[in-house]
């Protein structure tokens, strides 16, 4: 798990957490908000949901601050231009009650390397100063291994979701056991146990196609047998040329072309997070642990996704790959 605390202390405006389950992430972090998750106004942000408010309070804030727009068909740019009202921050400041904006996949949505990336990034980074006076904060949920870009790298922070210890994995058990109205077997020690080390597999990302033309949704591909055609064997992949790039072709300005969604596949992902722990009793009340995590234990590669922006140099290139091995030693003393 992770501490947002020292984040919310400090007055932190952005904070991006890396993690592999967001809706757990989330729940974490709203009961980390020193109990304002009732007060303050809270809100979330995906792409294809668009802004939404998880409370009264977030509806309340929505309306004032939006009007009568439809938030839910916003882009992030447009809305990220609506949250930059210092005015209505300074209201929250009055009343004690700071925003937090949850905002899903934002690297997604910050790739500087496409004009409408570049907005983004410059959004996040003027909103970080109507954030920071009130105390409010957003907070990205995005995968491991996430990369900031250049603009935010000395005002964002960038917290790992570590792996639940024992305590954590036996609350997020009863609360599961709890929704399915089943009570808590004998051998509840035996679920923990086997819950300690962490793993995710995918067998494929997918990803759909874009361009660089202006007003456009797909790319044209006229053959029926499209996917088999584009999704090369295995044996002929390779980060230089991911997908039979040749495939593809930009539609008619101002036209729609006919790729579907989610068409393309990309690169595996397998991840195992492991943790070893020591617990040792010094007397009644008194408890001494040693924790070694390993994220990535066996050092797996896992790239990312190719580029797919028709019209581009890097059309079918994959050009990064998500954390290698990473080791934590923590000690702690409960009394």
């Amino acid at each position: 798990m992770f501490n947002l605390k020292p984040a919310l202390r400090a007055g932190v405006p952005i904070v991006i957490i890396e993690t592999s389950d967001p809706a757990q992430s989330m729940r974490a972090a709203l009961e980390q908000l020193n109990g304002k998750a009732n007060t303050s106004p809270l809100l979330e942000y995906a792409l294809l949901k668009g802004l939404s408010a998880i409370n009264d309070p977030g509806a309340d804030f929505i309306n004032s601050a939006f009007r009568d727009v439809d938030v839910r068909t916003m882009s992030i740019a447009d809305v990220l231009g609506g949250l930059n009202q210092p005015s209505e921050f300074e209201r929250l400041r009055s009343a004690d009650t700071p925003a937090y904006i949850f905002l899903h996949n934002p690297q997604l949505m910050w790739d500087t390397s496409e004009e409408a990336g570049r907005f983004v990034a410059q959004g996040l980074w003027s909103l970080r100063d109507v954030l920071k006076p009130s105390g409010s904060m957003l907070i990205g949920l995005a995968p491991l291994g996430v990369k900031l870009p250049n603009l935010l790298t000395n005002d964002a922070v960038i917290i790992k979701d570590t792996l639940p210890n024992r305590e954590e994995i036996a609350a997020i058990v009863a609360r599961i056991l709890k929704a399915a109205k089943l009570s808590l077997p004998d051998n509840a020690e035996r679920i923990y146990d086997a819950l300690t080390g962490l793993s995710a597999f995918a067998a494929e990302q997918v990803l759909s196609m874009d361009t660089v033309q202006d007003l456009k949704s797909t790319l044209n591909l006229p053959e029926t047998d499209f996917p088999m055609k584009a999704n090369l064997p295995a044996s002929e992949r390779s980060v230089d040329r991911w997908f039979a790039t040749e495939h593809f072709t930009a539609p008619a300005a101002y036209s729609f072309g006919n790729a579907g969604r989610n068409v393309l596949l990309g690169p595996p992902y397998a991840n195992w997070d492991l943790s070893l722990i020591k617990q040792v009793r010094v007397s009644a009340g008194q408890l001494l642990e040693f924790r070694l995590e390993l994220f990535n234990a066996f050092n797996h590669t896992n790239f990312e996704v190719p580029s797919a922006v028709l019209g581009t140099s890097t059309f079918g290139q994959i050009f990064g790959a998500a954390r290698a091995r990473e080791m934590e030693v923590a000690v702690r003393y409960s009394f």
